[in-house]
């Protein structure tokens, strides 16, 4: 009877829940992998912008000091891979077709383990999604590169315990697993999925960076406490431990912050060269700078949702922050990929066409974007939103009455 009980109460602890989903079922159920992270649901989770900011409402009323995370040691994918792989949920015929021609084309490339296709159609899809997320765009794939995603896959199809388990390791199944990744990763003139997969991953890298952006942004003006994991200062293309706790390069950021610092850096260069990611360390800079000048703003502030009017109505997220007489507003993008002209670059101006975000009455007419110092006024109660972000891809605004 004893047993009995402990091996029930346990079902019901922390380390065997986490286990069980975290460390288990969200490295199987691979549908879109940026929504399996620690303390995630991603069968039965509202992603409307009512919803987001109902939850964000009940936040402030009960959690206004809570910490507000985006990355941690124990991430499984670090933010910016998040933000990447959720462009996939934007494009799913095209993913679909991407995921058929390069099964296809790798089809070769895959071995038979005791009569089991390795890697498994499951697997696969699981490496493409990793890949798309961590992809050294514009720089050539090395060999540390190739090694990382190697070593990933083995854990992941370790802890999914289908074919292999920490316990007792299928070593055959992952020798051929690490052997299909350094096949497709080979760049080689006969390589036909790496032709097709660079530039779609590039279109995905520009798309996911800026809802890396408009997360950034959204968490440093959210009800509680911004958090930031070090090395996330720059893009953050960790997979998960121990490959998010490797060394920090503080000198090379300490470089790069002064580059931005003074004197106030050239917006155009930030946004043409947005690769080096130094528009995330400004974004990252002036942001916690106006939190720590409006402290009681963000910690005691209420939160307001902005209505958001027009066609693309559904692809900017729009709130204020509001203390006695001093506000803030957030306006930033998501579904950016519907904003691109279908023939134009995937990478050139957002089409915003006539949406527009509407302010309360009693909002202050005047606002200054933090980021890039813009100022924009409200008459006659509303702003276009291609104005808003006609110099700058996310808008934190200051206003006073």
């Amino acid at each position: 009877s004893r047993l009995a009980f402990v091996m029930t109460w346990q079902q019901f602890t922390g380390p065997i829940t986490a286990k069980g989903v975290e460390d288990s079922a969200l490295y199987v159920y691979n549908r879109l992998i940026s929504l399996n992270e620690v303390g995630s649901s991603p069968q039965d989770t509202d992603l409307s912008l009512p919803a987001f900011h109902t939850f964000m409402q009940r936040r402030h009323q009960k959690w206004p000091f809570a910490m507000n995370a985006t990355m941690t040691h124990d991430a499984k994918r670090a933010e910016d891979v998040r933000a990447r792989i959720s462009v996939l949920s934007e494009l799913p015929e095209e993913w679909e077709r991407c995921l058929n021609n390069w099964s296809q084309w790798n089809q070769a490339k895959c071995q038979q383990v005791k009569g089991v296709r390795a890697p498994e159609r499951n697997e696969e899809t699981l490496l493409y999604q990793v890949l798309l997320g961590s992809w050294p765009v514009g720089e050539p794939v090395c060999s540390c590169y190739t090694r990382r995603i190697q070593d990933f896959m083995v854990k992941a199809v370790r802890e999914a315990m289908v074919h292999t388990r920490w316990t007792v390791p299928n070593l055959d199944h992952e020798q051929a697993l690490m052997n299909f990744v350094a096949a497709i990763l080979k760049d080689s003139p006969d390589n036909q999925f790496l032709k097709d997969f660079k530039p779609f991953a590039q279109r995905v890298a520009y798309h996911g960076a800026l809802n890396g952006l408009s997360q950034l942004v959204v968490k440093l003006a959210s009800p509680g406490v911004a958090d930031f994991y070090q090395g996330t200062e720059l893009w953050d293309l960790r997979l998960v431990d121990p490959d998010n706790r490797q060394a920090v390069d503080f000198s090379m950021r300490r470089e790069l912050l002064a580059t931005i610092s003074q004197p106030a850096p050239c917006l155009s260069t930030l946004v043409t060269d947005w690769k080096d990611g130094r528009i995330k360390m400004h974004v990252t800079q002036s942001g916690l700078r106006f939190r720590r000048e409006n402290a009681s703003l963000f910690l005691k502030g209420t939160y307001v949702p902005l209505q958001v009017e027009g066609p693309d109505r559904e692809c900017v997220i729009a709130l204020a922050r509001r203390y006695r007489g001093n506000w803030s507003a957030v306006v930033v993008p998501r579904f950016t990929t519907r904003l691109v002209a279908e023939h134009g670059e995937f990478d050139g101006p957002l089409s915003w066409g006539p949406t527009r975000v509407v302010f309360p009455k009693d909002a202050p007419k005047h606002w200054v974007n933090v980021f890039s110092r813009q100022q924009l006024d409200t008459e006659p109660g509303d702003i276009p939103v291609a104005k808003v972000l006609e110099s700058f891809p996310v808008a934190l605004l200051s206003g006073e009455n």
